[in-house]
Formats: structure tokens, sequence, C-alpha cells
């Protein structure tokens, strides 16, 4: 390799497009076996070596997108520079145009040009460029969920994928397909990605690739599983481009699963990482998420300031479906901070196909908010129209975070033991804010009854499941209620709301059992910036060494 690249003596002087096309070859495997830095060195020593003109701006187009996966957005962008237009096939001409958008922050094109990409597609699966084709496929697939695409071309995207001939067995033509059609294909895919669940060989490419079709589906305690895998895989490689992208969505899954203390950490890093690496895109997405775990963790103006930040970037922008995230923030802000008909009014943009803020596969995650909100201001005629309409969604594309929710809403409406009961019997197992929401909620209703006895273990046990997500808000009203049926709980130390995001992190893997040295590799940090948290993490939670604060962060969780 190190000859073929032109360090040893194999180097050739001029122009030879048969060493060129065997170094695109070897640079191709590399990248599918995730050996990134391989793979750029490899492309960049083809284009070099380049004849034809049209491979060498094919090659430099791959050379770009490797380059962004190590987090050198600089060098993608240079070697975007060097791509002459007119050399390219269509096909590649598209997908220029597509990489010129993602790493120049062109503009959000938005549907315009995603006819345009699926002929892309299907030109490079007739070339038999199924790699590249597979590739083209699955970036589509992730600005599908942020599109609000029209029928017709879901339908075409389909047509394309199931052209492929591994599109039930290839992890990411599953996962493809997942996040192109939710809703149409969202109960195939969920049983397919159930059944890859089981398989040890799947690359970190794949595991966050089924991360994201996990969460478009709703899917979210599948999510978070392949994610943690992801990640783990993704920081030996040292791809801090993709790091950045995959830690988003982490913070994103965790925060729709109501868990602060893992999201804060998660977004944190992934905003300092994007930033770094040149991805402002993905930086505005993570800080997003750093204000919707704030919001869960009652801080009202970090969440606020988080939601006023993305508005004031995203509406000019022309991405408007991303403002489900804003609304999200908003809403549950407004829960937290006991202003439930401010909550319902966000939350609520985000189901009114007429607003900007409409987005199909965020009611999903957000209704169980919403019809908290609805129940706590009075506005259960509404919440019971949206839980009709979506019922039925529910049945086609089988979403376990719309079926979890609309359990929830179900008992609140009905207002009938017997259905907090039945609510509570489903396995929650993987959605322990949803089932504390809905302990709080039966309890609530017990107590009510004068059944005072009965509601205290179902709220004891929902002030603790809060308490454990760094859902302070939440746990505080399960405490109120508590102390209402005749009985007071203390609150439990709160690590994540005394320590900075990086603080909670370098905690987490201490308490973990990883040294100074094996923390600062994983967080791409120095060992003595390690020791230097440890020294201010102490003091902050009142202990004195790594056996506290295991014990500590044990009780939290």
């Amino acid at each position: 390799m190190s000859g073929m690249c032109g360090t040893g003596q194999r180097r050739r002087p001029g122009p030879d497009e048969a060493l060129a096309r065997e170094l695109a070859e070897t640079a191709t495997r590399a990248g599918n076996r995730q050996a990134a830095g391989v793979a750029l060195a490899a492309f960049e020593r083809a284009v070099q070596l380049s004849e034809d003109p049209a491979e060498r701006g094919r090659r430099l187009l791959a050379a770009s997108e490797v380059a962004s996966q190590l987090g050198d957005i600089g060098a993608a962008r240079r070697l975007l520079g060097e791509v002459v237009d007119e050399h390219l096939r269509p096909a590649d001409q598209a997908w220029l145009s597509y990489l010129r958008e993602t790493f120049f922050v062109t503009g959000w094109s938005g549907t315009a040009r995603l006819a345009v990409y699926a002929e892309l597609v299907d030109a490079l699966r007739r070339e038999g460029d199924l790699r590249r084709a597979a590739d083209a496929l699955h970036a589509m697939g992730l600005r599908f969920f942020w599109s609000n695409a029209e029928p017709e071309t879901i339908q075409l995207y389909l047509d394309v994928a199931d052209q492929f001939d591994a599109v039930e067995e290839d992890p990411r033509l599953v996962a493809t397909v997942a996040m192109i059609a939710p809703i149409e294909r969202g109960a195939v895919s969920l049983e397919r990605i159930t059944q890859l669940r089981t398989r040890f060989d799947l690359n970190p490419a794949e595991l966050h690739a089924l991360g994201l079709a996990s969460g478009a589906i709703g899917a979210l305690d599948m999510a978070a599983q392949f994610y943690a895998a992801a990640a783990a895989g993704v920081r030996a490689q040292g791809r801090i481009g993709v790091l950045a992208q995959l830690l988003t969505s982490q913070a994103f899954t965790a925060a729709n699963l109501g868990d602060a203390r893992v999201a804060v950490p998660a977004a944190a890093e992934a905003a300092s990482l994007a930033t770094e690496t040149g991805q402002p895109a993905w930086a505005l997405t993570a800080r997003l998420m750093l204000g919707h775990a704030e919001a869960l963790r009652g801080d009202g103006a970090a969440a606020r300031q988080a939601a006023d930040l993305g508005e004031s970037i995203l509406l000019p922008s022309g991405r408007l479906p991303m403002l489900a995230l804003v609304q999200t923030i908003r809403g549950v802000e407004a829960l937290a901070g006991g202003r439930p008909e401010d909550g319902y009014r966000q939350l609520h943009r985000i189901f009114d196909p007429g607003d900007v803020s409409y987005h199909p596969q965020m009611r999903f995650v957000t209704l169980g908010h919403l019809a908290e909100a609805a129940a706590r201001s009075g506005q259960e005629g509404a919440l019971r129209a949206i839980v009709t309409q979506l019922s039925p969604v529910a049945r086609e594309c089988g979403s376990p975070a719309l079926a979890v929710a609309l359990r929830y809403a179900g008992a609140l409406l009905a207002n009938d033991a017997a259905v907090f009961e039945l609510a509570l019997d489903a396995d929650l197992s993987g959605w322990p804010f949803e089932r504390a929401r809905l302990q709080h909620a039966y309890g609530v209703w017990l107590r009510r009854q004068r059944r005072a006895a009965e509601s205290r273990p179902l709220l004891r046990s929902a002030a603790a499941t809060f308490d454990a997500l760094g859902a302070v808000p939440w746990a505080d009203r399960s405490r109120a209620e508590l102390r209402a049926s005749g009985e007071s709980l203390r609150r439990s130390v709160d690590a994540a709301g005394v320590l900075t995001p990086q603080e909670l992190q370098v905690a987490r893997l201490a308490a973990e059992g990883l040294s100074n040295k094996e923390i600062a590799e994983r967080l791409f940090l120095s060992p003595r910036t390690i020791t230097t948290h440890l020294y201010r993490i102490y003091p902050k939670l009142g202990i004195k060494s790594r056996g506290e604060l295991a014990r500590l962060m044990a009780d939290s969780t």
C-alpha cells in the first residue's frame, strides 16, 4: 500500500490510469473496512495518477467524502474545489451538487432536488457502482426525515430502493428504506431491524445507519443501543466528523426518551466536534438537542436561548421541518416551568399540517408531552381528536414511540383505573420516562380518588425514575403529589445539575473504571485536562475518591 500511494519504489512519475484504478479499488476496500485514513490517502494518490478526466472527478468526489468522515472539512472543500464540473458524468454532477450543498452550506434545497438525486442513485446502480449508489441513497434517507417529502417523491425513492437485490438483508439499505418511508414501510422495516439487531458482524457505519432508522420509526429504545455500539467503534477509528453526527443523533434519542443525563454530555460533545470539524448544520442541531435536555432539567433560560437561536437560523435558511425541534424545546420548557397551556400551544404546531413547524414523524416522539400538556390545561377534547387521527397511523407504521404515547393519552382520557393498569402492564422497560409519567398520572388519579395509600408506591417510583433521568421538574411534581398523600421524599443528589456537560461526561467514564489516560483518549483530550476536571468534580459532588464517584453515579442511574 505504501508503494502504491507514492512512498515506495513503485511510484510512477506521470499519469497512469491502470494504477489509479487499482488505487481507487484499494481505497474503496479500505472504506468498507472503515479505514478512512488509508482510503483518503489512496483516493488522493489515485487522483494524481488519473488520466481520464471523468474518473478523476469521481475520485475527487469520493476523496472529499472520506475527508469529511475524518472531520477534515477543509480538505473536503479543497478536493471539491478541484472538480471540473463539465468533466463529470451526469450522475456525478448531481452528486457534486449535493456535496457542495453539504460542505459549503450553499443553502437548503429541501425537496426541490430530491427527484434529481433519485435519478443519480438509479444511474449509479445501473452502471454497476452499487456501493456508491447505496451510499447516495442512504444520504438521501437522512434528508428525507427533515424534508416532509410529498407521497409521489417517497414512492419514487422506494421504487429505486426496491431495485437493489439485497434490500431486505443489507443493513444500510434496510435503514434507508425506513428513513425514506417510516410510515408506509415502518412496520416491515421495524421487523427487519429487530432481526438485524442480533447480528454480531455489524460495523460502526451499519450500526449508525440502523440507529438513524430506528429513530425515524420511533423505536428510540433500539436506536439508543445502536448508537452506543456505533460510537465506541467510530471513536476507535478516529472519525471525528462522523462522531459529531452520531453523537447528535444519540442526543436526539436520549432527549426524546426523557434522559437528560445522557443527552447533555452527548449534545455538548457533538456541538464542540461539529464546530471543530466545520459542520455548522450539525453543530446547530446538537445545540438544539442540548436545549431540549436543558428544558428537561428545568433550565428554562438555557432552553429558551437554544430555541431562539435555532429559529433565527432555520427560518431564514428555509429548513422549516427542523422547526419541530424548536417547538419541542419550547413545549417541554413550558411543561417543566408549570405552564401547560403554553406547552400545548407550542407542541400543537408540530401536529398542524398548516404550520411551518409541522413534522409527521416528530409527532410520534412528542405526543406524550402534548397529552400531558392537554390533560394539565383542560384540553382533553382537542387531545381526543389527535388520538383519533393518529391511531390508524400507529397501526400502519408500528411505531413504538407512538404506541407508548397513545397508551398514555388513552389512560388520561379514560380516567379509569383499569385503563391505567392496562397501560402499565405493557413492556416499558426501554421507556423509563414514559413509564414514570404514566405512574405519576395514575398516582395523582388515585390520590384524588382518596386512595392515598395506593398512590404512594407509584409516585415514589415515578420520582425516583425522573431523578435518575435528570428530569428535575417532573421529579419535583411527583414529590409534591407524594407529600399531598401524606409521605415526604427527599431530592437525590443530581450530578447532572451541578456539573458542566464535559465534567459529567468525565465523571461517567471515571465511574465506569476508566483511567485518566483512557478517558483522555475517548474524549480527544489530554490526561492533564482529565485530572483538572476530576479535581473540580469531587468537591462539587461532596466526594473524595473514585469509589465514592462510582457509587454516586450508580445511585443516580
